[in-house]
């Protein structure tokens, strides 16, 4: 399973409703919840499977849209608690974290056309490599996590992200 549901096109109000927030969790964290109290059952009977979930490295540096962060922390803490629950399963629950990534029609595309003054103060910031992340490089770790390789990898909260400082 790789959980890619999400997003922080939620509110950025850090004083926003319980409604609001409420609304951030589920999109971001409680549908992982959902979906896994239904796939990984029969993972378990079969003594195999993975699951990976799309985090977001704003949940380590705790910075941007405050609802979206917590969302994605929140969710790194569940994959960890409940991947080391499941570990001796043979099901290898596992997070990303991709940082700041540029593909056509995300907000860093636009960015990179429209306002690059800005792009560029953000990767001299933030971006130890000084550049943007590709789609590619995420599917990669992505890839690897579904695989075989991944063993001995149960509950790991891997950054993909450039460096993020």
């Amino acid at each position: 399973i790789v959980h890619n549901v999400g997003g922080s096109l939620v509110s950025r109000n850090a004083l926003g409703t319980l409604d609001e927030w409420e609304y951030a969790w589920k999109f971001n964290a409680g549908i992982a919840i959902a979906l896994n109290n239904i796939l990984i059952p029969p993972m378990i009977e079969k003594k195999w499977g993975r699951v990976i979930h799309i985090s977001s490295i704003s949940a380590q540096m705790l910075r941007g849209n405050p609802l979206y962060a917590s969302a994605k922390a929140f969710l790194n803490a569940y994959v960890t608690t409940v991947g080391r629950t499941i570990a001796s399963s043979g099901v290898v629950m596992s997070a990303v974290m991709p940082g700041a990534v540029a593909f056509p029609g995300s907000y860093w595309d636009e960015y990179t056309r429209t306002d690059p003054e800005r792009c560029n103060d953000f990767l001299r910031h933030h971006q130890a490599t000084g550049r943007f992340g590709t789609t590619k490089e995420i599917a990669d770790v992505v890839l690897f996590m579904a695989s075989e390789q991944a063993s001995f990898m149960q509950a790991a909260i891997i950054p993909v992200d450039g460096a993020n400082m």
